[in-house]
């Protein structure tokens, strides 16, 4: 069993006490499916309940740190850049449209960021009490189980997730997309950047490709990823890709090829 250390202590606690409403919530949705808004005002108001825990609990235990929300959630006081020296990189909720429709597969996202990188990062599922944990140069674990990505080195049996949608007019990745496709390779469409990356470094995929501009919402999962042996970086392989957007995330074995895959997309 590895120790996990004060830090990722904070970041899984301030998680697991935010997602505790979240699950009563969920609850709750199943029987607001009939109402055409309901859903999606309830979802909010779960996602800023969410937020105001994660605040409070993460200011609690880091109280110099900054914090930055992933798009699409409320900006409140004490919001930062994630340019900030010491900064907690906050997804409340990733996988809110699948929260919101009642499908059972989301996460609280949390990561720090330092003026030398990523530090951390935390993604806890809560309907399967499964927490991803990763510390820079301290390998990934699941709960207490140390995490490496998998081995397989051929697209034809390799699954992957796709995360996001490929920008509105490129149709370069579209046909990129179907052209690892027909190479045998099986895709899958969570609704959660964040716990895709999870899986990738857990071994349940052997890669992703996310379509998403935003560091905030990839940071936990690229910790998760890198410490656990896989890469991380832009289609065109470049190694900072974490902080521009679109990313792939992979083993070892299949990053190369899906780098060639995108990289002319």
């Amino acid at each position: 069993m590895a120790p996990r250390s004060s830090l990722i202590n904070v970041m899984a606690d301030a998680a697991r006490q935010a997602a505790r409403p979240l699950l009563r919530d969920f609850g709750e949705l199943q029987q607001l499916q009939v109402s055409k808004h309901t859903p999606a005002k309830f979802a909010a108001a779960a996602t800023a309940r969410c937020e105001q825990t994660l605040r409070r609990d993460l200011a609690r235990g880091r109280p110099g740190y900054g914090f930055a929300l992933a798009p699409g959630h409320a900006r409140g006081p004490g919001s930062a850049n994630p340019a900030q020296t010491s900064c907690w990189l906050v997804n409340p909720l990733s996988g809110a449209n699948n929260f919101a429709h009642g499908v059972p597969h989301f996460c609280v996202s949390i990561a720090v960021l330092s003026e030398v990188g990523l530090v951390a990062g935390v993604v806890y599922d809560p309907l399967r009490d499964e927490t991803f944990w990763a510390e820079h140069g301290s390998a990934a674990y699941l709960n207490h189980h140390r995490l490496r990505v998998s081995a397989r080195d051929k697209l034809g049996n390799a699954l992957l997730g796709i995360a996001g949608h490929p920008a509105l007019g490129v149709a370069s990745r579209h046909e990129r997309l179907h052209e690892i496709s027909r190479h045998g390779a099986s895709m899958r469409q969570s609704g959660s950047i964040a716990l895709d990356f999870a899986y990738v470094a857990a071994g349940r995929y052997d890669g992703c490709l996310a379509f998403d501009d935003d560091p905030v919402t990839l940071a936990a999962g690229v910790s998760l990823v890198r410490e656990a042996g896989g890469f991380t970086t832009a289609f065109d392989g470049a190694d900072d890709g974490w902080s521009k957007g679109d990313m792939i995330a992979a083993n070892p074995h299949l990053h190369a090829s899906l780098v060639e895959a995108m990289s002319t997309a």
